[in-house]
C-alpha cells in the first residue's frame, strides 16, 4: 500500500489528491472554484475602479458619463439571412444589419428593426471603455490599461484549451442616429490580475 500511494503521489499534487480523494485544500492548491471567485472578485474590482476613473475623466470636461456599455457584436450584410454564429460570450453578443458606411463606424439595423451607429473599441478596451456627453459633444472614454500583478497563486488545476480562433468585434451602439461626431479620450486605468502556477493542466 505505501508503495501504491508514493506511486500516486509522484504524479503531482493535485493528481494524488483526486486519487487519495483527499480535499484539494489540504494539498496545499486552491481547486478551480475557489480560483474562478478570485478572478470574478478581481475583476469587479477592476470594473468599479475604471468605473471611477472615468467619471472623474468625464467630470473633468464639464460631461455626464452615460450609462452605454460596449457590446460584443457580429455584422451581416443580408438583413433576411441567418446571423453569423460567433462563439459564446459571457456578456452576450448582438448582430446587426449593415446598412451603409464602413467598418470604422457602419450605420446599423439592429434583428428588432432598430437603426443607429457603431463606434467600435478594441478588444483590450471594451470591458472598460465609456461614453460621456457634453451638450452635443460625446466623448469616448478609452482605457490606457497598466497590468498589476498580485500575490501569486498555486491553483490545482488550469484550463489548458482549446483555444477558439476567431476575431470578435467589440464596439458600442447609438441607437435612432444617422450619424456621431465623438471626441476619443485616453484615459490611464490600472488592471489587477492574479499570476498562478498550475499542478494540473486541464486539456
Amino acid at each position: 500500500m505505501d508503495a501504491a500511494n508514493a506511486a500516486i503521489r509522484s504524479l503531482g499534487p493535485a493528481v494524488a489528491c483526486l486519487l487519495l480523494m483527499v480535499p484539494l485544500a489540504a494539498c496545499g492548491c486552491l481547486s478551480p472554484q475557489v480560483m474562478r471567485d478570485a478572478d470574478t472578485k478581481v475583476a469587479a474590482s477592476n470594473l468599479a475602479r475604471a468605473d471611477a476613473l472615468m467619471q472623474k475623466a468625464a467630470e473633468l470636461r464639464g460631461a455626464v458619463l452615460l450609462p452605454v456599455r460596449a457590446r460584443w457584436y457580429c455584422l451581416k450584410a443580408d438583413p433576411n439571412g441567418p446571423r453569423r454564429l460567433v462563439p459564446s460570450h459571457p456578456d452576450g453578443a448582438i448582430c446587426f444589419t449593415v446598412l451603409d458606411g464602413d467598418d470604422d463606424r457602419p450605420r446599423v439595423r439592429t434583428d428588432q428593426g432598430q437603426e443607429g451607429i457603431v463606434v467600435p473599441v478594441s478588444e483590450a478596451a471594451y470591458r472598460f471603455a465609456r461614453v460621456a456627453r457634453r451638450g452635443d459633444v460625446l466623448f469616448l472614454l478609452l482605457p490606457k490599461i497598466t497590468p498589476h500583478a498580485l500575490p501569486q497563486r498555486r491553483a490545482c488545476a488550469c484550463d489548458g484549451g482549446p483555444i477558439v480562433d476567431f476575431s470578435p468585434r467589440f464596439g458600442i451602439f447609438f441607437p435612432n442616429v444617422k450619424e456621431v461626431r465623438v471626441e476619443e479620450v485616453t484615459v490611464d486605468v490600472p488592471e489587477d490580475f492574479i499570476p498562478r502556477t498550475c499542478d494540473l493542466i486541464a486539456v
